[in-house]
């Protein structure tokens, strides 16, 4: 798992220079939220992810994720999972797999309303 935080395309690019081979992960936490500042399409060979998660939010004001971005991943054939669409992300590592699981299946209510209603503390 990459965790990048608010990266941009520069740190990216000097990651993929310096260190393309030691960037390589199964999920990538996309840089800057989606954000059309980072996430450059050598990065993300570079890393070849499996996931790709973007921690959003449903109808935020910044539009988040940028829809060419969440392109770049796809069109490299990375499966792409946002906070604002799927609700919390839950990733679980076994010596095997990786499995995700998502809290918002259908409804855009927040997460934690959810639990909430279902006596979770």
């Amino acid at each position: 798992m990459l965790l990048t935080g608010d990266i941009p395309s520069l740190v990216e690019w000097l990651l993929v220079r310096r260190s393309s081979e030691d960037i390589k992960a199964d999920v990538l936490i996309v840089p800057h939220h989606g954000s059309d500042t980072s996430s450059n399409a050598k990065f993300i060979e570079s890393v070849s992810p499996t996931w790709a998660i973007a921690s959003t939010e449903y109808g935020g004001r910044w539009r988040l994720p940028n829809r060419d971005v969440v392109e770049r991943y796809l069109e490299q054939g990375v499966s792409w999972l946002d906070t604002g669409q799927n609700g919390l992300i839950s990733v679980k590592f076994s010596p095997s797999d990786i499995e995700l699981e998502t809290v918002r299946v259908e409804s855009k209510e927040p997460w934690y309303r959810q639990m909430l209603r279902k006596g979770v503390e």
